[in-house]
């Protein structure tokens, strides 16, 4: 598909599971992730939810699957995840023990 230059690229969303911080700590099998990133393809959309996802010191985190998201979802903290990432930053949703908490740049 093209896309004229003014117009705004897709958003993905993608979810995770698993993960631990650089230096080993914080492992959990159970942490669940959900990345929405402005990207051209899913390619792009992964390549750009690992290195989020990263820069936050999350590391090893398997990206089990992901799609496109034309609206903004009504749930929150979704909908604000979409949001920013509709306006060139990365949402990142993290869920530890049921509760989620929004992460964004």
């Amino acid at each position: 598909m093209f896309r004229k230059k003014k117009d705004k690229l897709p958003v993905f969303m993608l979810l995770g599971q698993g993960g631990h911080r650089q230096d080993g700590s914080e492992t959990d099998e159970d942490r669940a992730y959900i990345v929405f990133v402005a990207a051209a393809d899913m390619d792009a959309a992964r390549h750009a939810a690992i290195e989020a996802l990263e820069e936050r010191d999350w590391h090893g985190v398997h990206l089990l699957r992901g799609g496109e998201v034309n609206e903004r979802p009504a749930q929150e903290p979704h909908g604000t995840a979409w949001a920013e990432a509709r306006e060139g930053r990365r949402g990142i949703i993290v869920y530890k023990a049921g509760t989620p908490a929004v992460d964004s740049a």
